[in-house]
């Protein structure tokens, strides 16, 4: 069995966070994943392996990974967990294994409606894209797979 698919219960808790908390992105640490592996679905994985499956999760365009720093006055670079974003690439394969996904699948669509709408410059800072004529082009591209009209 390849890491790619060993790593899917991995998929699966990260989503899971993040429908718990209503949102398309969640920022837990290392530990409190490796915590949930164990508890969830009893898979006890060191934190190369973990970062091994993240790596190969983001790889396959599954999930986002954004590291989330800043720079201190004081203290310096100050480093916090990494936000996790499951893409639209990562939902389908969920679906597939039965998860329902639903819900993040109507959040999307209420965030492209909202984007459709000609609100160019929250396209850009909704979808990560700083030139707001590759986030319309990304917009549509989604709304089409979702089958709403561009």
């Amino acid at each position: 069995m390849s890491d790619i698919s060993k790593s899917h219960s991995l998929l699966a808790i990260i989503s899971g966070l993040c429908a718990h908390f209503g949102k398309l992105y969640c920022y837990p640490s290392q530990e409190k994943l490796i915590e949930l592996l164990n508890e969830r679905v009893h898979i006890q994985k060191s934190r190369a392996t973990l970062n091994r499956w993240l790596a190969d999760l983001e790889g396959e365009g599954l999930i986002v990974r954004r590291s989330r720093h800043r720079r201190d006055p004081r203290r310096g670079w100050v480093f916090r967990s990494t936000l996790y974003e499951v893409t639209l690439r990562g939902y389908q394969i969920l679906a597939r294994f039965g998860v329902d996904v639903k819900r993040q699948i109507s959040i999307l669509r209420r965030m492209l409606q909202d984007a459709l709408v000609g609100k160019v410059d929250r396209r850009s800072k909704v979808f990560g894209r700083h030139d707001p004529e590759q986030a319309g082009e990304f917009v549509r591209e989604v709304a089409s797979f979702l089958g709403l009209k561009a």
